[in-house]
């Protein structure tokens, strides 16, 4: 599918840096972002609805990859009431993370951690919205370079996935796992591929009719 950069330019520069527009499409509130980072994309939007139909009182949710505003943590933990804990590999991501958990008056623990290496609470429930912007397109549409971690899937945008998945197949515990993953990006037979690839369950993919996203419903057990 070709990319429409001036397009995705915008989105990502206007709408999703907005403080405004990001509080009148989600519950959470925001502090004023750091001038590198963005308060969500399209895969979090996708993600988290589906994510708000899937998840019950009694779960507990890891949000791994969290981001700067820790947006699908907070928004669960508004709306369900569940357990949730957060992570991100990012050490300045995780500060701003938790301020802007603290601005919301919420109780949520964010690890520092690159997947489950340093999650040290259980949880039956992941939420991960990975980095798959392959490095030469992020690049061109200016995408940061100080959370560069946030978007950077590497040459072929798969690079993260890839890592994450094999994580996922070996973590000692049975856990479901929502994951996002936007199709322009990536579409879904690769991405099938690499969840077959890792003999991994994948339990259904549901696809946005409004935007290209696809969330994966995969079973590491």
């Amino acid at each position: 599918m070709k990319i429409n950069y001036y397009l995705r330019k915008i989105y990502h520069n206007v709408f999703f840096r907005s403080r405004l527009f990001s509080s009148l499409i989600f519950r959470a509130n925001f502090t004023v972002r750091h001038k590198d980072a963005h308060y969500f994309d399209i895969t979090t939007l996708v993600l988290l609805k589906v994510l708000q139909k899937n998840i019950k009182k009694n779960d507990t949710l890891l949000d791994l990859g969290t981001g700067t505003s820790a947006l699908i943590a907070i928004e669960i933990k508004k709306k369900i009431g569940c357990k949730v804990i957060a992570s991100d590999i990012n050490k300045n991501i995780c500060i701003l993370a938790r301020k802007n958990i603290k601005f919301n008056n919420l109780k949520i623990k964010v690890y520092q951690s690159n997947f489950f290496k340093n999650i040290y609470q259980n949880f039956n429930i992941v939420s991960f919205n990975p980095p798959y912007v392959a490095t030469s397109l992020g690049k061109k549409i200016s995408l940061s370079k100080k959370f560069k971690c946030q978007w950077d899937g590497g040459k072929n945008s798969d690079k993260v996935i890839m890592s994450f998945l094999k994580k996922l197949k070996k973590y000692n515990k049975r856990i479901i796992c929502y994951m996002g993953i936007n199709r322009q990006h990536l579409d879904t037979k690769t991405i099938e591929q690499l969840i077959k690839k890792n003999k991994l369950n994948l339990i259904e993919v549901k696809k946005s009719h409004l935007f290209p996203v696809n969330v994966y419903v995969i079973k590491n057990k």
